[in-house]
C-alpha cells in the first residue's frame, strides 16, 4: 500500500474576526494550503472539511464556492475538540484507500460569535446555567473531569497548572497564535477561579481560526 503524505499545510493567525464569516476562514486558509504545495483547487479530488457549531450548515460546500466550485465531492464532519482531526483522519483514509489521489482537509470554527463557550448560538441548544451540578459549560464539565481524574491518580491542582503554563509557553513561539504571553506558575494558580481546578488562565480563549492542508499518495 502506498504511504501518504501532507503536501501543504498552513493556516491562519487566530483571533476575532466579526466582519467574516465561517467559509471566508476556511477559504483563505484552503488556498494558504494549496499555495503552500503549489497546487490549484482544480487539482483536488475531493474536500473534507471540519466544523462543530454550523454542522448542519454545509461549510464545505460554501467554502468552496468561495475558493471556486469544482463538483468535486465534499464531506463535512463535526466530532466535538476532535473535528478537525477526524476530517483529516477521512482525507487520509480516502487516498489510503485508493480512492482518491490528491485531497483538501479544511477546519474552519468560528467561537468569537458563538457567546459564552458556544452558548449563544450555532449549537442548537439553550444557553447552559453556570453553578448547577452537571453544567455543561466547558470548565465545569473539564472541571468535573480534572476532579475525577484527580481521585484516580492523585493529580494535584500544581499539575493542572503547569500544563496551561506549558500551552502559553508554546503559543509564545507561535506567531499565528492569538496571544503570546508567558504565563508562571504561580500566576495560572493565583488567577480568578472559574471552575476548580480550572483558573481562569487554563481556560481556552473564545477564538476564530482555519487551517487547511493537501494530502497525496507517494508510490
Amino acid at each position: 500500500m502506498s504511504d501518504v503524505y501532507v503536501l501543504g499545510i498552513d493556516m491562519l493567525k487566530f483571533g476575532r474576526f466579526p466582519d467574516q464569516d465561517v467559509p471566508e476562514l476556511g477559504a483563505k486558509a484552503a488556498l494558504l494550503a494549496l499555495d503552500d504545495a503549489g497546487l490549484r483547487i482544480q487539482d483536488m479530488e475531493a474536500l473534507y472539511c471540519g466544523n462543530l457549531l454550523q454542522a448542519g450548515a454545509m461549510v464545505g460546500q460554501r467554502i468552496l464556492q468561495e475558493i471556486g466550485q469544482t463538483g468535486i465531492p465534499v464531506v463535512n464532519t463535526a466530532n466535538a475538540c476532535a473535528t478537525g482531526a477526524t476530517a483529516f483522519r477521512e482525507g487520509w483514509m480516502s487516498i489510503k484507500a485508493g480512492v482518491y489521489d490528491c485531497v483538501l482537509v479544511v477546519g474552519s470554527e468560528q467561537m468569537g460569535k458563538a457567546g459564552l463557550l458556544g452558548g449563544g448560538g450555532g449549537g442548537g441548544r439553550g444557553i447552559p446555567r453556570e453553578g448547577l451540578l452537571g453544567s455543561g459549560l466547558m470548565p465545569a464539565v473539564f472541571g468535573e473531569a480534572g476532579m475525577e481524574h484527580a481521585k484516580k491518580y492523585g493529580t494535584t491542582f500544581e499539575q493542572f497548572a503547569s500544563v496551561a503554563v506549558k500551552n502559553h509557553h508554546h503559543s509564545v513561539r507561535n506567531p499565528k497564535s492569538m496571544y503570546q504571553i508567558e504565563t508562571p506558575l504561580e500566576q495560572v494558580m493565583n488567577a480568578e477561579m472559574i471552575c476548580y481546578p480550572n483558573t481562569k488562565l487554563m481556560c481556552s480563549v473564545n477564538v476564530d481560526g482555519a487551517a487547511g492542508c493537501t494530502t497525496v499518495p507517494v508510490r
